[in-house]
């Protein structure tokens, strides 16, 4: 007579079902970056920030990345929330509209034409800290990531770009809090490459509750 094995069997009790997903853990390697003589220095990076609301005391993890970034000789051009059309300080900083997805479009030209076009897109606008009641609509996460991704694949070329679209509260390794309307993140981050292979894209979920920025600022 065949036996069947237990992996064969039928569940009967639905709670025994499904399975429970789990995080490989592991330990974060220790990077070190050896010394380079001036033939083996690379040219620097240009980058695209999008930029936290900087009204508090503390600076924010946007504001402690550029300064880095700045010091290692890197160019950072900075984006950051405005009511009115996109405009510009003329000091590489710019002034978007959010509730207007053209000024995504709009902000991508301006780079190309003055030569400014990033390498990398750092976009820090889906952090909300110690107020999760602020940033936590729609609005804020999924219509913010689309017209983004969408002005990302509209442009003629096939420049590459990192993409680093940077959370918090967003996926539960532990028993964390999550914010569960930030889980949209994932629909551009997934298509966005799809569409557009010179395109990378990666959600990057941090934790800026209870730890020093510079802590979170080594990681990424």
């Amino acid at each position: 007579p065949v036996t069947s094995s237990t992996s064969d069997c039928k569940i009967i009790d639905i709670a025994d079902r499904g399975y429970i997903p789990s995080w490989s853990r592991s330990i974060a390697p220790h990077l070190q970056i050896p010394a380079q003589n001036e033939s083996q220095k690379v040219s620097p990076i240009r980058w695209l920030l999008f930029m936290e609301d900087d009204s508090s005391t503390r600076p924010k993890l946007s504001s402690r990345m550029a300064k880095k970034l700045e010091a290692l000789g890197d160019t950072v051009i900075r984006v950051k929330k405005s009511y009115q059309p996109l405009h510009s300080d003329h000091g590489g900083t710019y002034y978007l509209n959010t509730s207007q997805p053209d000024d995504y479009h709009l902000l991508f030209k301006q780079l190309d034409s003055e030569n400014c076009y990033p390498q990398r897109i750092v976009d820090f606008w889906t952090i909300t800290g110690n107020n999760p009641e602020q940033g936590c609509t729609l609005a804020d996460t999924y219509y913010h990531a689309l017209p983004l991704a969408q002005a990302l694949t509209a442009q003629k070329h096939l420049r590459t770009v990192d993409i680093w679209l940077v959370t918090d509260q967003t996926v539960q390794v532990n028993q964390e809090r999550i914010i569960p309307i930030k889980s949209t993140l994932f629909g551009p981050a997934l298509v966005l490459p799809q569409e557009s292979p010179n395109i990378a894209c990666r959600l990057l979920d941090v934790e800026v509750v209870g730890r020093s920025g510079e802590a979170s600022i080594d990681e990424l």
